[in-house]
């Protein structure tokens, strides 16, 4: 018997003490290995073969692949997607709840007893039992509580609202897409038309600048005269140099919102049109309506304000009283026992008494969640007003920018091209020719930069009123 104590003593100690190692964890970096496997696996999985860039590529086509394959939007689309699972999982909570559980009892000794009578307090010595040295035992029990129904009602209803906030968080970050696709595409064409004309006259610009240079230095010609064309040269040089700075981040940042591998070659068929430049007289009282009935914003928000009115239907539920009904089914193997199986069923009523002394409070949290909700709400739609208006007025400036921008390289191209015969005839100077040239050239950036204002203007009519850019509603808010 000692034997035994001592052997089941060491037993326990030695459990125990696996248990509390098997608790412990060990602080374990990754290798360099895992590091470099994981890192290969990063960049083929954003190295993915897209669609082959076969033709040059027009706006319509940089918005499809920007929504087919711009992360930010397939990271809106997979949070959509999870709050739809989420809803799947809350209306679950509606159902009753179903257990099934089975056991097994075994005992080292048999489970006796004597008794005392507590009448005459004699005791009987003869021992006995009632339960088996071997017992299994099963049940299968179905329970719903009716407040436990009635709140997953809610948080189910709360979810479905949760999906709702998420697909318009997702049709937000679409046209949001649309309108940095827009803007980077026009920016992008400029780049694309512009820098090769820049660059060669860069070149010619320092060559100028050193002539003007030596001019000075040997002494001929007017000091003053060679000082004021090589400042005006710098000017036109560090104005060139920023164009320039600008026009080379153009294709890039296209690329990346369309998804693309920064240095993936590809061409624009953008073009300057100036027949597709109209002027729009809006009608704004349509454009504010339009926006309240469309801007994902202030759809997200009321929405919102659902849930915090459901907020308040959970916290009146949680002070009733828990009602919840159960049946099951057991069997045991107990050979003592009088009957083997059964089924019963039941009610049961509880409540927390002391939640009585919650419900100011309650109602006052509930109440204050819906108010913070609603001025929200207010927040937002005085916001999205204040775009809209500044929508109308940025649209319109960009039209007076581009009729000055056109009418100016008109005038500078005429310029240019009486300089370009006087120089033929040996009337003008080169510097004369010099400084027409580059103004011609800064003229058309400038006209390509108000061109592609006009057109990011014009989709950010559309963004203002939560309207995707091909939308023809806009023809609703067009006065005649």
């Amino acid at each position: 018997m000692k034997y035994f104590n001592h052997t089941l003593k060491l037993s326990l100690a030695t459990i125990i003490f696996l248990s509390l190692s098997g608790c412990s964890v060990a602080v374990q970096q990754l290798s360099q290995e895992e590091i470099n496997t994981s890192s290969k696996a990063d960049l083929a999985e954003l190295k993915t073969v897209q669609q082959p860039v076969l033709a040059p590529i027009s706006i319509d086509e940089a918005i499809q692949r920007a929504l087919m394959y711009n992360r930010d939007h397939k990271l809106k689309t997979l949070e959509a997607q999870f709050e739809e699972k989420q809803l799947a999982m809350a209306e679950y909570g509606m159902w009753p709840t179903l257990m099934a559980q089975g056991g097994y009892t075994n005992r080292s000794n048999t489970s006796a007893s004597n008794s005392r009578n507590v009448l005459t307090n004699g005791q009987t010595y003869d021992y006995s039992t009632s339960t088996d040295d071997d017992v299994k035992t099963a049940e299968a029990r179905i329970s719903w509580n009716i407040i436990d129904f009635g709140l997953s009602y809610v948080r189910a209803k709360q979810q479905a609202d949760k999906v709702l906030i998420a697909q318009e968080r997702q049709r937000k970050m679409d046209n949001q897409i649309e309108q940095d696709i827009r803007e980077a595409y026009w920016k992008a064409v400029s780049a694309q038309n512009l820098l090769a004309q820049i660059e060669p006259v860069i070149v010619e610009v320092r060559q100028s600048i050193d002539e003007s240079k030596q001019l000075e230095t040997s002494l001929t010609g007017n000091l003053m005269d060679s000082l004021s064309f090589r400042r005006e040269m710098l000017d036109i040089l560090i104005s060139l140099q920023n164009f320039r700075k600008d026009l080379l981040n153009a294709k890039p940042r296209l690329a990346v919102l369309m998804g693309m591998v920064p240095g993936t070659p590809f061409e624009l068929s953008g073009k300057i049109d100036e027949k597709a430049i109209k002027t729009l007289h809006l009608d704004m009282e349509k454009m504010e309506m339009l926006a309240f009935a469309h801007r994902p914003e202030l759809m997200e928000s009321r929405y919102q304000n659902r849930i915090s009115l459901q907020e308040t239907k959970a916290a009146m539920l949680s002070l009733l009283p828990s009602i919840s009904f159960d049946a099951g089914t057991n069997y045991t193997s107990n050979s003592y026992a009088y009957n083997n199986s059964w089924f019963d069923y039941g009610a049961h009523v509880s409540m927390n008494l002391f939640k009585v002394f919650t419900i100011n409070d309650l109602q006052e949290r509930a109440k204050m969640g819906e108010n913070v909700a609603q001025e929200q709400q207010k927040a937002v739609a005085m916001a999205i007003l204040t775009q809209v208006h500044l929508a109308d007025i940025r649209y319109n400036e960009a039209l007076e920018g581009w009729d000055a921008s056109n009418q100016y390289y008109t005038v500078v191209q005429k310029i240019s091209d009486i300089s370009e015969k006087a120089n033929a005839n040996n009337i003008g100077t080169k510097q004369q020719l010099s400084r027409e040239k580059l103004s011609k050239l800064i003229a058309n950036v400038k006209r390509d930069i108000a061109y592609a204002e006009v057109q990011n203007s014009y989709g950010n009519l559309f963004f203002s009123i939560g309207l995707p850019n091909n939308s023809h509603q806009i023809e609703q808010i067009v006065q005649p």
